[in-house]
């Protein structure tokens, strides 16, 4: 599918604006969890989620919304989200926003490295050249070495199998709906 041309510019501030407020939520989150637990700060961030994705896609119709031919794979995803952020949250307590993000740029690279040993993909120089410059990204992020070893980062690092494979997997086609 390409993207008409008058749709660049907005399709490039749409994206710039999603990672804002991504950004936004994850940097709010490490601030609540000074003085809230991780359930609640997770518990609060899926019911302003909620009520958000809510209202905007209820221009659509609920039952165009809200319908899915396969919910158990909708409702997994869910739960992977919600899995996902509460490691992201836990991890965040008690190691910097930065590295814990870097760790989740992990993803792209495991995916890409995976889909040839389980779908049989084939693996272009051209992808294993942006493999390396994605990890070499993370680690001039992380540091590995240069200060101790704190284990709330593998908190982050394992929910990159999730966020990866489960989560963005989209073996349907158009969101699993």
């Amino acid at each position: 599918m390409h993207l008409k041309t008058s749709h660049a510019p907005l399709a490039i501030v749409l994206t710039i604006a999603a990672a804002s407020i991504l950004a936004g939520m994850d940097s709010l989150g490490k601030i609540l969890m000074r003085d809230f637990s991780t359930i609640q700060v997770t518990w609060a961030r899926f019911l302003f989620h909620s009520i958000i994705v809510s209202l905007l896609f209820y221009a659509q119709g609920w039952r165009r919304f809200a319908v899915t031919r396969v919910p158990k794979t909708q409702l997994l995803r869910g739960l992977c989200m919600v899995g996902i952020n509460t490691l992201l949250y836990m991890a965040i307590k008690t190691v910097s926003l930065a590295e814990a993000t870097a760790l989740m740029y992990l993803s792209p690279v495991l995916v890409t490295l995976l889909a040839g040993v389980f779908l049989g993909e084939r693996i272009l120089p051209r992808h294993l050249l942006a493999v390396a410059g994605g990890f070499i990204g993370v680690l001039v992020i992380i540091r590995p070495g240069f200060h101790s070893f704190e284990p709330a980062l593998l908190l982050a690092f394992f929910r990159l199998p999730v966020a990866g494979a489960v989560f963005s997997a989209d073996p349907q086609g158009g969101g699993g709906r």
